[in-house]
């Protein structure tokens, strides 16, 4: 772990090159990486379906504005309404 490295170590580390830091780095970076998507393994298929969920609830909740849009462009019509813009008898 990051939290018990020896402080000696990381005084070493700063006496390194550049480079050797920046490896370093990224082997650190990787390792972390894989620790988080073997944590996250077991529950990957429940978060993309409760993100799946997530959106398919957003846009449900819009449906009732775009029903209230079109009642209001029928209520505002100036024409009589025809068969056409209204399902059951006018």
């Amino acid at each position: 772990m990051e939290q018990d490295e020896d402080p000696r170590q990381a005084a070493r580390q700063s006496d390194q090159d550049p480079k050797a830091q920046a490896r370093a780095a990224k082997t650190q970076a990787r390792a972390a990486r894989a620790a988080l998507a073997s944590m996250l393994a077991p529950v990957r298929r429940r978060t993309r379906l409760a993100m799946a969920l997530r959106i398919v609830g957003a846009a449900a909740s819009i449906v009732p504005y775009i029903a209230i849009a079109e009642l209001a462009k029928v209520l505002l019509a100036r024409a009589p309404p025809t068969r056409a813009r209204c399902a059951g008898p006018c």
